[in-house]
């Protein structure tokens, strides 16, 4: 997972504890049917500049103080309630 987060995000990152992998197929935004995967777990910043690789729409450093004003998939809401932070 570390050579994923290089490639599409630009930071390194040590992967920790696995909580969940789920999938999904539904109509993204633009009225496409597509699999989305999630991927939560938590992980410790190593170093790198985030930036938007192929295909990432957008990306950004978020507070976890923040999280109930953003729009977050399913598997990650349960993941933030389990770590308290929703």
């Amino acid at each position: 997972m570390e050579w994923l987060l290089r490639a599409q995000a630009g930071i390194e990152v040590t992967v920790g504890q696995k909580f969940s992998w789920d999938t999904e197929v539904k109509n993204d935004l633009d009225g496409i049917q597509k699999q989305f995967v999630y991927l939560d777990v938590l992980c410790d910043y190593k170093g790198g500049d985030l930036a938007p690789g192929p295909g990432i729409e957008k990306l950004e450093w978020v507070s976890t103080d923040n999280l109930s004003r953003y729009d977050i998939v399913p598997p990650s809401v349960e993941v933030f309630k389990k770590l308290g932070r929703l």
